[in-house]
């Protein structure tokens, strides 16, 4: 959080192209992930509502510097200060911590036996593929 605050406050203005693709994958973790996650506590009770809400920001708040730090990335790549050959090793360690805060929402449901194996290991691959694309499509567009 403190290097996604650093990055936000050493630009005046972040470039409408950035803001626009940080808020389409932010969307995505928040509209297409969170969902079954939020249906399942809700039908199961797991938290009273007012604790969901404030999950639904950490995920949000969390979700948000890890897009600020993959844009970051692409900024310093294209600046020259991170050598193209570095690029995916930089992605996996960024991506690594994010993937493991929100897959302990779907595994808190899973060990509870409220998510079959099957619709796990779905929701799993689809928060794969949304960090992956998304961290893919930050870093690109923060290169321009």
């Amino acid at each position: 959080m403190s290097l996604s605050r650093a990055w936000a406050e050493s630009y005046s203005k972040i470039p409408e192209e950035l803001s626009n693709e940080t808020t389409r994958v932010l969307t995505r973790i928040l509209k297409e992930y969170m969902p079954p996650i939020q249906k399942k506590h809700i039908k199961y009770k797991y938290f009273p509502l007012n604790q969901l809400e404030m999950a639904i920001k950490e995920v949000t708040a969390h979700s948000l510097g890890w897009c600020y730090i993959a844009s970051s990335i692409g900024i310093e790549t294209g600046f020259g200060n991170i050598p193209d050959k570095n690029l995916a090793k930089y992605i996996e360690r960024i991506n690594e911590p994010i993937l493991k805060y929100l897959a302990g929402y779907i595994d808190y449901l899973w060990d509870r036996r409220k998510f079959k194996d099957k619709e796990a290991h779905n929701l799993i691959d689809l928060l794969r593929n949304i960090i992956i694309q998304g961290s893919n499509s930050l870093v690109i567009t923060g290169s321009k």
